[in-house]
């Protein structure tokens, strides 16, 4: 399979659907370039190990698409620990008026982040080279996103210490993670009391299982829902 070919297309044409958005044949083809772009950055760079077209498009895109269909499609959302770019650039692909922040802490990444902002021609969205304990308490970052979302490897009590700082009243964590995490939930629910936690199982192309894990962050009395 080739990137060009119809075959990649409908691979995300169908993630799309499944996940409650829509596929217009000009977002197919925004992420048509973008994958195009990150194999010619990936030859040089060594931005992602996932370099089989198909691979591209199930692990990275068709994944992103889950978590896509998981946000609201406006407000400011965060997406730490973005490695190359994934969700976070198909995220604003698909939800165009969503307020984007890429966070990474790889220079080459980040340049790849740029590069591909750019070269889409993407507004309303920013890659910060950085690591999340840099931005914590800084202006502009702190308790103003109404969701952060992550496909970092950490458990998910690390993944709530690490985002929580950055989430307004009301608004949540989208951990995206390879497994079932019943045992790490459980961790987190004993760590602190009065989370809304919830848990929505998928399957990617292939049949690899993935779980979107919801965490809500407390609402103060008189806040309103986060943006």
């Amino acid at each position: 399979m080739e990137i060009e070919s119809p075959e990649w297309g409908d691979i995300l044409a169908d993630a799309a659907t499944a996940s409650g958005l829509v596929a217009t044949p000009q977002r197919i083809e925004a992420c048509r370039n973008l994958a195009l772009m990150l194999a010619d950055w990936n030859r040089v760079h060594n931005v992602t190990a996932v370099v089989d077209p198909r691979d591209v498009a199930v692990r990275h895109f068709a994944d992103s698409l889950h978590a896509a269909g998981a946000l609201p499609p406006r407000g400011r959302v965060m997406d730490l620990g973005s490695g190359a770019g994934f969700p976070g650039l198909v995220v604003k692909i698909f939800l165009p008026d969503l307020s984007v922040t890429l966070v990474e802490a790889k220079r080459k990444k980040v340049s790849f982040h740029r590069a591909a902002i750019a070269g889409l021609g993407l507004t309303d969205i920013v890659s910060v080279h950085a690591r999340s304990e840099d931005l914590e308490g800084q202006p502009g970052y702190a308790d103003v996103f109404g969701s952060v979302v992550t496909r970092a490897v950490a458990d998910l009590s690390r993944l709530w210490a690490y985002s929580g700082p950055f989430l307004a009243s009301g608004g949540f964590l989208l951990a995206m993670k390879a497994k079932a995490a019943a045992g790490e939930v459980e961790d987190l629910k004993k760590r602190l009391s009065g989370l809304e936690i919830r848990e929505t199982p998928y399957e990617l192309p292939g049949g690899l299982k993935r779980t979107l894990i919801r965490v809500e962050k407390m609402r103060a009395a008189g806040d309103r829902a986060a943006g």
